[in-house]
Formats: C-alpha cells, structure tokens, sequence
C-alpha cells in the first residue's frame, strides 16, 4: 500500500500528537470507555506487549487546534465508487436545492428539521454538502442566519447515528469542517458582525454546542477543548 503523502505520517511518527491520541484512543476502545481525559497509570495496548505511559505524562505533549486540521483530503481508490464514503459529487439540481433551502432557512424548528431531513437523505453526498454549508455560514451578514446554519450542524451530528445510510459520514466531514466554523465566529465577534452583544450570545451559544456534541459523546474531549480555546 502507497501511503499518500502527509495523511498518515503519524502512523510511524511515534511522537506526533496524532499517533499519541490515536493510540491511546485503541486502548480506549478496546476498554469500552469512549470518553473523559487521560489517566496517570500507564496503559497496553496487548497483553505482554509494550508499557505506553499516559499522553498526559508525555513530555511537550500539547493538543492543539492545528491538530485537527488538514488540508490533505482523503484519498479514494481509483474506480471506486464516490458514495462509499460520503463524496458523491452533488448534481446542478442538488447544487440549486441546497442553495434555495440555505438562503432561505431561519432559527425556527421548522425549518431547522426540513434542512436536516435532507442533508441526512443525502449522505453519499455529505463531504461536499457540507462544504457547501460552512460555506454558507462564512457568508453570512446576521447573527440569525449563522445561528440558523449551527443548529442544522447541531441536529445533523444529532441524527448521524441514524440507520440512514451514510447518516454516519457526517461526524468525519463535519469534524473536520467545525474548526472552520469555530475560528469564522470568533472572527465574527472580534470584527462585531452585529452589536457587541449579539456577537458575544453567537459565540456564547456556539461553544455551548460544542460542549453538548462532548456530552454525546461525538468528539473527543481533546477535540472540544481544541475547539473551546482556539
């Protein structure tokens, strides 16, 4: 296997952040606990095999907001077919769809529910659909319809554990795209896209939801404590 350039040196970097984390997060698993920070005690991975100590009791060990973003996307197998993991090029009459539904949503229910519905339905398609919906939350003028925009993100990363097929991509594709979403509100707010109360209830209410997606246990905690102190 040809490893693409970049993506996955932190398999046999021993040292980067990305292998701590991730090897501690097999052990986890392999525990069945999914959440919390680092123990002090050392860990194995096998029984017998190698004594790792805690990431927390690694010298220099730092998680930080750099971690969590790339700008290699992942590579797909020549001829295989692009819906297998969510990046299903939209068509010109999704495009036009997803533009209609994004210009006109507002915070109610409603509307939030209808925007979810189909971007759940249309999870092969969930890397560029949400592209397209960060996207759209950069462009926005009013603190409304970034809220409106964070809440479809909300009640998607709520619904990906839906038997839907695909549901489940949009938890990859919106990790990586949230520390986008994140850095943009607090541009917001130190630019004062509204009134300097407005702006604060934004970034507020934003971290707020990120702090629910940890009690779901959707990210990880060094993920949302990334999220909460860039």
């Amino acid at each position: 296997m040809v490893a693409t350039a970049g993506l996955f040196d932190f398999l046999t970097n021993t040292a980067s952040p990305l292998h701590l984390y991730y090897r501690y997060k097999v052990y986890t698993i392999l525990q069945g606990s999914f959440g919390g920070g680092y123990p002090k005690e050392k860990f194995r991975i096998v029984k017998g095999g190698l004594l790792y100590r805690s990431p927390a009791h690694v010298p220099g060990f730092v998680w930080t907001f750099k971690d969590y973003t790339t700008s290699v996307e992942m590579p797909v197998a020549p001829g295989a077919p692009c819906n297998k993991n969510g990046g299903k090029p939209l068509t010109s009459v999704e495009i036009d769809e997803i533009d209609s539904m994004l210009s006109n949503v507002d915070t109610s229910r409603e509307s939030i529910s209808q925007a979810m519905i189909y971007l759940i339905e249309h999870g092969e398609s969930a890397y560029p659909i949400t592209k397209k919906l960060v996207d759209s939350l950069q462009d926005c003028t009013s603190v409304d319809s970034m809220l409106a925009r964070l809440y479809i993100i909300n009640d998607v990363l709520y619904n990906s554990c839906a038997s839907r097929e695909f549901a489940w991509v949009y938890r990859n594709s919106l990790e990586r795209e949230i520390p986008r979403v994140i850095q943009h509100v607090r541009h917001s707010v130190k630019d004062a896209l509204s009134s300097k109360l407005a702006s604060q209830q934004l970034l507020d209410k934003t971290l707020k939801l990120v702090r629910i997606w940890q009690d779901w246990g959707v990210f990880s905690i060094d993920y949302i404590r990334a999220c909460c102190n860039t």
